[in-house]
């Protein structure tokens, strides 16, 4: 059966079957998304991955939470005792994927992390990868800066040399952004998928191992 951590009391959070237990934290931000598309465009994808999930599998324990991870708030998502068994990074800023990729590498929790797809077309250029091994992503090269500098020096990735397109800017870009990016329903998709393929494998092979 599927359980919202919000639903569950104390004694019923305790007596969850560690073993046997799917947890999934979806996660959503408040954000533009074009002309078109609410604010809250995140929270309301990270609700219905929640449902979906619920359909799928009954016994997943889900806690979604609407909220923007950064260092600030980072205590919000890594409060005492909680383990994740593997992280699935896909956020825009530079600076909450760095305070990211330090926390996990801290806690030992595996870590994959999406680098840029905005302005991008061609899904069959996108491919796993060290970060080391990245090249014509201009997201990737501020990550591999970055990370060296933070003493990372290797970092599971997934990304595309696919040299971003051109577009025409609508309005105006955000505060520390010089553009607004634009996206296309098959890019992010097959970024997730590739990603969702990663994280499966490496935890089948780990109960395998």
């Amino acid at each position: 059966m599927v359980r919202y951590y919000r639903e569950l009391t104390r004694l019923e959070m305790e007596a969850v079957d560690k073993e046997e237990t799917v947890v999934l934290i979806p996660i959503g931000a408040l954000e533009q998304h074009g002309n078109q598309c609410p604010l809250g465009t995140d929270e309301i994808i990270s609700e219905a991955v929640a449902r979906r999930i619920r359909d799928i599998n009954p016994y997943a324990v889900l806690h979604p939470m609407e909220a923007l991870y950064n260092a600030d708030n980072r205590e919000q998502f890594f409060p005492a005792g909680c383990r994740y068994d593997y992280i699935v990074d896909a956020i825009d800023l530079v600076s909450c994927k760095l305070d990211l990729a330090e926390t996990a590498r801290r806690l030992g929790v595996p870590l994959i992390m999406a680098l840029g797809t905005g302005n991008k077309l061609d899904p069959s250029l996108l491919r796993l990868a060290d970060i080391s091994e990245t090249y014509g992503c201009p997201l990737a090269r501020v990550m591999r800066k970055e990370l060296r500098n933070r003493g990372i020096l290797h970092q599971t990735v997934v990304f595309s040399p696919e040299q971003p397109a051109p577009t025409q800017q609508f309005e105006a870009p955000p505060p520390g952004r010089r553009s607004v990016p634009a996206s296309n329903p098959w890019v992010p998709a097959t970024a997730g998928l590739l990603m969702g393929s990663k994280v499966v494998r490496d935890l089948i092979a780990q109960k395998e191992a």
